[in-house]
């Protein structure tokens, strides 16, 4: 059972709405179910979740493009970003998933870099930071 707490605005707690939490709440996002133990990742304003069947989902704040779902719009309910994933990580604004490949992807704010090699100030979409060696 997952539970959570604190600051909503963006609906990072998934609950489905906005609304502050002062004490623990017991979080299902709707429509997600089989979420790993001990697999929920909180960014700044975002959360992901890894599902048993290797799928990351994410949901709350996007400015940056840190849910990875291809645009800046906020979402309240989880949207699944990627298939084949064995771990996460969220940033303050920015996400990071390793491949069943071993590849790492990354997505979201790059203000510091935090996306690696890419150049740009941001990337909506997953890019490869890391290719698996073979």
């Amino acid at each position: 059972m997952n539970k959570a707490w604190g600051d909503n605005r963006a609906g990072q707690l998934g609950t489905g709405d906005t609304d502050r939490r002062l004490a623990p709440v017991v979080i299902d996002p709707p429509g997600l179910g089989g979420v790993r133990t001990n697999q929920l990742f909180a960014g700044g304003t975002h959360t992901c979740a890894l599902r048993d069947d290797n799928t990351l989902w994410c949901w709350g704040g996007n400015r940056f493009g840190q849910l990875g779902t291809g645009d800046t719009q906020p979402r309240l309910t989880p949207q699944k970003v990627m298939e084949g994933v064995t771990a996460a990580y969220a940033g303050g604004a920015h996400t990071c998933a390793l491949g069943t490949d071993g590849s790492v992807k990354c997505w979201g704010n790059n203000q510091y870099r935090q996306l690696g090699a890419f150049s740009g100030p941001q990337s909506l979409t997953p890019v490869t930071v890391l290719r698996a060696c073979q």
